[in-house]
């Protein structure tokens, strides 16, 4: 069954009405809750088939927030699926390795690209190991440990973020390497994308209560 042209909800296999936009249920719907903008730099999403249909998932809220990202979804991919825009540029992936740059060691400018992989810890470990390019590609982590916010989601161990978060901790640190404006300007978008995160959380549990049931 599908809603009238004239409405923004389409229903969903279970009978929901599901917004076309962001493609959740209406009454988990995100669109509200996010402000546009684009980062310095362009954003590929590198999504595990699993977490595509997962409401609670923060990937779909940094596609629709930020503007100059891409959202791809599979277990492996090609060469060409993580070439920058630019072929003059560069790709970095959000990883922590031995070898990993800090945020603040790496300035990432409108040619270069920052990968994210979204998952579970081990769907991201997978993803890495059946993009073979993606290995070769140098890796960014953290200067310090974070704590999630993540309250409705699990994390496996301290330290772990949701995608949302990671892109938000990421723009803070990295604006330590940046000229006044430019580190104001990523300051800005960081909250505006944990603004966002927070509100889905809020939301999310709301509608726990509501329905009686457990995370």
């Amino acid at each position: 069954m599908i809603a009238r042209n004239d409405s923004p909800y389409l229903m969903n296999y279970l009978g929901r009405p599901t917004c076309y936009s962001c493609l959740r249920p209406q009454d988990h719907c995100i669109c509200n809750l996010v402000s546009s903008f684009a980062t310095h730099f362009d954003v590929l999403l590198l999504q595990h088939p699993k977490e595509r249909r997962k409401y609670y998932g923060t990937a779909k809220i940094i596609n629709q927030s930020v503007i100059n990202s891409r959202l791809l979804i599979g277990e492996g991919f090609t060469k060409v699926d993580i070439l920058p825009r630019n072929s003059q540029g560069s790709s970095y992936v959000l990883f922590p390795s031995a070898t990993s740059l800090t945020c603040d060691q790496v300035h990432l400018g409108p040619n270069s690209t920052l990968i994210l992989l979204d998952g579970t810890w081990s769907q991201a470990r997978k993803l890495m190991r059946l993009t073979p390019d993606l290995q070769s590609l140098p890796r960014i982590s953290f200067a310090k440990p974070y704590s999630s916010r993540y309250r409705i989601r699990k994390q496996p161990k301290e330290g772990c973020l949701s995608t949302i978060e990671a892109l938000a901790y990421f723009l803070y640190e990295s604006s330590l390497n940046c000229d006044p404006d430019e580190a104001k300007s990523r300051l800005e978008q960081a909250y505006k994308l944990l603004k966002a995160f927070e509100l889905m959380v809020e939301k999310q549990i709301e509608y726990a209560k509501r329905y009686q049931f457990c995370y």
